[in-house]
């Protein structure tokens, strides 16, 4: 007996494509036949990143995506720029993306919920390591702040922000769950030599002038959704036999302004 498992997100992918390239190709066709006016930014690139941030939008499930947002942005900038030449708008279009940015940082990223309403326990300040320290155990050492920070942990989760800087860190969790790279003026390093996943995990990049380079096992399949504008993702990973076998699957997703992702295995 046949397994059959019906997947309605697939179809409904797939009828999204389908239906922004029949309206595509009915405007060309109507465009080239005369047929009706069509103003040629219509036809211009700014519209291709506006359609492509629409279906990431039509697409996404998350909540704290936000790519879609950008694309459309820096479309709807660089098409008042075709449709108003005289005003300049591309001028004030970085300062527009900078904004952008930030607010996603500050409200579109996942944010670690503490709880303040804890009771307070006399006995747990009292015993503080901090108020009563240990003559036995070492002094803490001053940490030290430089441009480029290397790290291991065994997290789940990530979260790695960098912004004039570099970041340098190994994965050792056997259980990786996904997480996040924000990299602004930028870039990230990550080693997952060392990590496990089961079944597919999600990590969103966003990055603005920046780059990330991934270390991962050969065994693992990197499926990219990242939108790239003026920079691509690059997997230099020969192609390894299980693969599709082991059901590790590490998708990439996000939005790369002037900047690259790379892939590489050892």
């Amino acid at each position: 007996m046949n397994n059959f498992h019906y997947n309605p997100s697939k179809k409904s992918n797939k009828s999204l494509a389908g239906l922004i390239l029949t309206v595509v190709g009915l405007a060309l066709l109507v465009h080239q036949l005369d047929w009706f006016f069509f103003p040629n930014w219509l036809f211009s690139w700014p519209m291709i990143l506006i359609i492509i941030g629409l279906a990431k939008r039509a697409n996404n499930r998350s909540k704290n995506n936000s790519s879609w947002l950008i694309l459309i942005v820096i479309g709807c900038l660089f098409l008042l720029e075709r449709i108003f030449p005289a005003e300049n708008v591309v001028h004030l279009g970085w300062p527009v993306i900078l904004i952008a940015v930030g607010l996603w940082i500050i409200f579109g990223r996942n944010q670690e919920k503490v709880n303040y309403k804890q009771p307070f326990s006399k006995e747990a300040f009292v015993n503080n390591d901090f108020l009563n320290p240990d003559p036995e155990e070492p002094a803490a050492t001053e940490p030290s702040y430089t441009n480029q920070t290397r790290t291991e942990g065994n997290e789940d989760y990530l979260n790695s922000f960098s912004m004039f800087g570099d970041v340098k860190k190994s994965i050792m969790s056997k259980n990786f769950k996904g997480g996040e790279i924000v990299n602004i003026f930028s870039g990230t390093n990550l080693d997952f030599s060392h990590a496990d996943i089961s079944g597919r995990v999600v990590v969103d990049v966003v990055q603005l002038f920046g780059g990330t380079k991934l270390i991962v096992p050969p065994h693992w399949q990197v499926v990219s959704d990242i939108a790239p504008v003026f920079g691509g993702v690059n997997d230099k990973r020969i192609p390894h036999t299980d693969m599709a076998a082991n059901g590790k699957v590490l998708v990439l997703k996000g939005v790369s302004i002037f900047g690259g992702v790379d892939i590489k295995s050892f």
